[in-house]
């Protein structure tokens, strides 16, 4: 996994400038969606997952068994549920994309330790800064 969220990462380093002029969070989901299956598998955006005796989630990008979870200028701990739900309950190789157009160091420094603590990889990229830090992967 950590070769793909790799290859995720440089690919979305290729993309901050699209990014930064996305208006919300489904058009980044487009866009990171869209780079993916370019780059490396076809990505199917807001895909259902289900199973037996669990409630379905929504996984926002799944592509070749791995799914991501984009977040937007939300608090860094907004998908990091979603993240644990999805490798946990549903058995996907699931990781967080958190993009901030004015990152807060110490936001990042969260989600540094509670990716490392929990074990699952983000990718959090500063729009202001153009700058993409992979972390855990």
């Amino acid at each position: 996994m950590s070769q793909i969220f790799s290859m995720v990462a440089d690919i979305l380093r290729n993309s901050v400038v699209d990014l930064r002029s996305a208006g919300s969070e489904s058009v980044i989901q487009d866009i990171v969606a869209a780079r993916l299956t370019r780059s490396l598998a076809i990505a199917k955006r807001r895909t259902i997952i289900s199973r037996d005796g669990l409630p379905d989630i929504e996984v926002d990008i799944l592509f070749d068994g791995f799914a991501l979870e984009v977040k937007l200028a939300t608090r860094f701990y907004q998908g990091i549920g979603q993240v644990l739900a999805l490798r946990k309950l549903y058995d996907l190789d699931a990781g967080l994309l958190q993009i901030w157009r004015t990152v807060r160091r110490e936001d990042v420094r969260a989600i540094e330790i509670l990716s490392r603590e929990l074990g699952f990889p983000s990718i959090v990229i500063d729009l202001k800064g153009e700058e993409v830090v992979l972390i855990n992967g």
